[in-house]
């Protein structure tokens, strides 16, 4: 076996090898909604990872992706599973990291057992919005640190969202998905908020006329949390200015840092 970093004359067998063990492990999601995202992993998502594959008899045999800390594949050829292929990858990026974070699918109890036999932990549940399907988040930590002593891990996870004010929101969605290339992921019900998905963190462009929000007092982005009573118990024990926790699709509150920036905290 050898592992080695993926390069673009990779790509090919690397999707077909993601395609066929995809449909193979997700029999519970439509063949459908794999076939599409093929653009979508040439394109975007392999690009925007670091990944590694394992070859034997110069042939590639499975390849694992990292974005960060977050583990954000790991797919093994369908004709060549349960030969050590998915063990050796996973031991090798354990080697690059200190944590490792991911997302499966609930249904896929044979890829959750295998990652708690590797040392995995099930942090939380969790939804897909793209497919409706409920997921497990598991971490792997090589010191072994819990989440309840490591504020890291359970409460701040990552940056979900930047917002944008623009004065006409039709142009500005235009222009940020022609001009920047980003994806249209969701717009409100009124279309005064349309989200644009760049990779993990999403830009969300707002409609208003309000001066206000064009001197940057508006919260640029949000922190996503698991719980926002407990990030909100957390910055007060710590003398942090907070607002009001509110809800509107989404449950969220504003606090400042010490230069009085406006930030968010957010969960839905």
């Amino acid at each position: 076996m050898i592992i080695r970093r993926m390069t673009n004359e990779d790509l090919n067998d690397i999707i077909e090898i993601w395609l066929s063990a995809s449909k193979e492990a997700h029999h519970f999601i439509p063949v459908d909604y794999w076939e599409s995202k093929q653009r979508d992993m040439r394109e975007v998502y392999l690009p925007m990872a670091e990944t590694y594959l394992i070859e034997s008899a110069a042939h590639v045999r499975g390849f694992v992706s990292l974005v960060g800390d977050d583990l954000a594949a790991l797919f093994i050829d369908t004709s060549r599973q349960n030969q050590g292929y998915g063990k050796a990858l996973l031991s090798y990026v354990m080697d690059l990291r200190e944590v490792l974070k991911l997302r499966v699918y609930e249904e896929n109890q044979r890829a959750i057992r295998f990652y708690l036999k590797n040392g995995f932990e099930v942090y939380e549940d969790s939804l897909d919005h793209d497919t409706g399907q409920k997921e497990q988040i598991l971490i792997w930590s090589k010191n072994k640190v819990k989440r309840k002593d490591s504020m890291t891990a359970s409460i701040f996870q990552h940056i979900d969202t930047v917002f944008v004010p623009t004065r006409n929101i039709k142009a500005a969605k235009e222009w940020y998905t022609g001009v920047l290339g980003g994806k249209i992921g969701w717009e409100s019900e009124q279309g005064e908020y349309q989200c644009i998905l760049f990779g993990q963190t999403s830009l969300t462009l707002f409609s208003t006329e309000e001066e206000k929000y064009f001197e940057r007092k508006h919260a640029m982005f949000n922190f996503f949390v698991p719980n926002v009573e407990d990030a909100y118990r957390h910055l007060k024990e710590h003398n942090v200015r907070v607002d009001t926790i509110q809800e509107y699709g989404a449950t969220y509150f504003t606090f400042y840092d010490l230069d009085d920036n406006c930030l968010e905290i957010c969960s839905y």
